[in-house]
């Protein structure tokens, strides 16, 4: 093999173990990564590798609005006279 190609090998099972370690990571804090809110509209979840910096867990919650929630359910079971 040529150094190249050794060097792109190592750097291949680097980046395997890296994906591995994160991905038990996410795993062993799942419970906190996901947390408590009722309200929780999308979750994203990403793993970011870079060559320059040691590589992250990137965790994104979308929620919506619980006043506009309970907003929105008063109007439904004034419109349909108190039945669901």
């Amino acid at each position: 093999m040529s150094i190249g190609r050794d060097s792109a090998l190592v750097r291949k099972e680097k980046l395997i173990e890296q994906v591995k370690l994160l991905g038990q990571e996410v795993i062993d804090r799942a419970e906190d990564i996901v947390g408590e809110n009722d309200f929780r509209y999308s979750l994203d979840v990403r793993l970011i590798f870079s060559h320059e910096e040691p590589p992250e867990i990137e965790c994104t919650s979308t929620y919506m609005s619980k006043k506009y929630i309970e907003s929105l359910t008063s109007e439904i079971i004034e419109n349909k006279g108190g039945i669901i």
